[in-house]
């Protein structure tokens, strides 16, 4: 797995409140390397192309790892999901419902 900065980017785009700054702000960035050998590679890939430019908070990482740990989705939190499995609820996930500050938040288009 491979991340980038998302909301903490300092820098030059910070002072002048350019599109760029809100572009790399509110889009982090998840870069997940699948092992060719798993028997599930084929699932996977799909789940995650089809959970692809979704909504993705903090919650949903936490199931992740423990999905890469092998733990079963009764351990999961209620408010994430799995991004090995698909997300069925898109057109619910929403900032609000995430308690994503608006200004933070990737949904809302900025003036």
């Amino acid at each position: 797995l491979h991340s980038d900065h998302g909301l903490n980017m300092p820098g030059f785009y910070s002072g002048f409140e350019m599109e760029q700054f809100w572009i790399e702000k509110n889009t982090p960035f998840l870069y997940i390397i699948l092992p060719k050998k798993d028997k599930k590679l084929e699932k996977l890939k799909i789940n995650l192309k089809n959970n692809e430019n979704s909504l993705v908070t903090a919650l949903d990482i936490n199931n992740t790892f423990k999905s890469l740990a092998g733990a079963s989705s009764e351990y999961f939190n209620d408010e994430g999901s799995s991004l090995f499995y698909p997300i069925l609820n898109k057109n619910e996930r929403t900032c609000g419902k995430f308690r994503i500050k608006s200004e933070d938040c990737r949904c809302k288009i900025k003036d």
